[in-house]
């Protein structure tokens, strides 16, 4: 009886044990995700950023030599995919509202930069993408830690 009753508990807690070990495992692999999908999409944005300003000054010069401004084109356009891309994953991989919308305030903040009136105008819509990238970074590091 003893021998019985020894082995139903060994067996007991060594499925605890397991199931202890299963979710740490989980955890500790969505933990690494996200840090990699976090940063992918901060970085992203901020690379992204600067394909706008790129843009931006090479619009405002008059004229423009059309290949330089295709090539910056294509750079924002392929920019703008990794970032969208990088938002997707933050969706994929986050329960909590706060950040998704930062996320998507973030990208929202890009769409304003092309329509920038003057450098100073750039300067503060861009300060205000730096601050929205921060403000995800703070919110989103709640889950990496």
């Amino acid at each position: 009886m003893g021998t019985l009753l020894g082995s139903l508990l060994t067996y007991t807690f060594q499925r605890l044990t397991s199931r202890r070990t299963e979710q740490f495992t989980r955890d500790e692999r969505l933990r690494k995700e996200r840090i990699t999908i976090y940063s992918t999409f901060a970085g992203a944005v901020l690379d992204l950023r600067l394909k706008h300003a790129a843009q931006w000054r090479l619009d405002q010069d008059e004229p423009s030599d059309a290949q330089l401004v295709a090539e910056a084109k294509r750079a924002k356009d392929t920019s703008r995919t990794a970032a969208y891309q990088a938002f997707a994953q933050v969706m994929l991989v986050t329960d909590d509202e706060r950040v998704v919308n930062l996320a998507r305030h973030s990208l929202d903040l890009l769409s304003h930069l092309h329509s920038a009136a003057s450098s100073e105008v750039l300067k503060t819509r861009t300060s205000a993408l730096n601050k929205a990238v921060e403000e995800f970074i703070k919110i989103a590091s709640a889950y990496v830690r």
